[in-house]
C-alpha cells in the first residue's frame, strides 16, 4: 500500500515549481533544481558547489525567465531576536502547518 501511494504521489506531482532550492554541491543536482523551476520562477542555491567554477544552463534559464540566487544563510543577523522570542515562549504569530500528511494516507485524499 505504501509503495503504491508513493508511486501515485510521484506521478501526480507538478512538473515545475515556482520556488526551488538546490542544496546539492554537484552541478547535476543544481541543474535538476533549475529544470524543475517554473517559468519566471526562482531557484536558490544554498551550497557553494564542489569546485571553484561551474557551468550554468544560461540559455535555458533565460528562455524560461528563471532567477537563480546563490547565497548562504546569515543567521547571525536575526538569531538574537529569534532566541529572545523562543525563550519568552512566543511564536510571533507564526502559524504552524495545520496538519501533517503521512504517506500512508490514500493518494486520493491528498490535495
Amino acid at each position: 500500500m505504501r509503495i503504491q501511494n508513493s508511486i501515485l504521489l510521484a506521478t501526480h506531482r507538478p512538473d515545475h515549481w515556482q520556488f526551488t532550492v538546490d542544496a546539492c554541491v554537484l552541478d547535476a543536482g543544481r541543474d535538476l533544481a533549475l529544470s524543475a523551476t517554473a517559468p519566471c520562477g526562482t531557484c536558490t542555491s544554498v551550497s557553494g558547489g564542489a569546485t571553484a567554477s561551474a557551468t550554468l544552463p544560461l540559455q535555458a534559464m533565460y528562455l524560461k525567465g528563471v532567477r537563480h540566487e546563490i547565497s548562504r544563510v546569515h543567521a547571525r543577523a536575526t538569531a538574537p531576536a529569534v532566541l529572545d522570542l523562543v525563550s519568552a515562549g512566543g511564536d510571533g504569530g507564526i502559524r504552524s502547518q495545520d496538519r501533517v500528511r503521512a504517506l500512508s494516507v490514500p493518494a486520493s485524499n491528498l490535495n
